[in-house]
């Protein structure tokens, strides 16, 4: 087992978004790893993090306390519910991460329904990529399946892809077919960050601006660029 820094892990994911573990997976590493405190925060859906809560609040584990669920004592794990919105903002696309959040609050679930709804448009255009610009047709039935996710992002496109031998790796794929689509205007796969921000805050939960610096593929802020965001950010909660 690789040495940590910390026994906290509050930013991961898993095959409900872009991850490569099922939730009951995850709780296998994250106990062989020694973490103790952690958050499941897949993008733009909570169906793993529900299910990893619901895992873990079997008689076996313990009480639930306060949106966190605690382990029987020998295993000393705490778990909260957790997301990664994918939003919009002035300055430079970001994701918010939401902690400790009422699933069931109406400006929550607004928040959800219409970030899968800018994902399956964005599938859409993508597979409308595909076959004009690059001539890859998609099978029905493989369309059928990733319309079927309850998020599709580029991993499980890239997933097909290999299987129809365009690429022999994840990052290949992604590379060559779906970094970029022509045309695409910014930020419109993606929710206003006032909105993650203020379901968030509205159903009890804790916002959090994840990775300020850049996301994978970016360039770094410059400072005067992330006190402008950091700006907007708490201006909208």
């Amino acid at each position: 087992m690789n040495k940590r820094f910390s026994d906290i892990d509050m930013h991961m994911h898993s095959r409900a978004s872009d991850g490569t573990d099922t939730p009951e997976s995850l709780i296998t590493a994250i106990r062989k790893q020694g973490i103790k405190t952690f958050s499941l925060t897949d993008h733009d859906t909570i169906k793993g993090t529900m299910e990893v809560e619901r895992l873990l609040s079997r008689p076996s584990f313990g009480p639930s306390i306060s949106g966190a669920v605690s382990f029987d004592p020998e295993n000393s794990l705490t778990f909260f519910r957790g997301i990664e919105f994918s939003c919009r903002a002035p300055v430079r696309r970001c994701h918010i991460l939401g902690y400790d959040f009422d699933p069931e609050n109406a400006s929550f679930r607004e928040a959800l329904r219409l970030g899968k709804e800018k994902r399956d448009e964005k599938l859409l255009r993508r597979l409308d990529y595909l076959k004009n610009t690059q001539h890859i047709i998609i099978s029905e039935k493989d369309r059928d399946e990733l319309m079927a996710l309850e998020i599709c992002g580029k991993p499980h496109m890239a997933k097909v892809l290999i299987r129809m031998g365009y690429a022999a790796t994840i990052t290949e794929a992604i590379e060559k077919y779906l970094k970029y689509i022509p045309g695409e205007k910014y930020g419109e796969d993606r929710i206003p960050a006032a909105m993650a921000i203020s379901a968030i805050l509205d159903s009890g939960g804790i916002p959090v601006w994840a990775h300020p610096l850049r996301g994978i593929g970016e360039k770094p802020l410059s400072k005067e660029d992330l006190e402008k965001q950091l700006q907007f950010l708490i201006a909208y909660g």
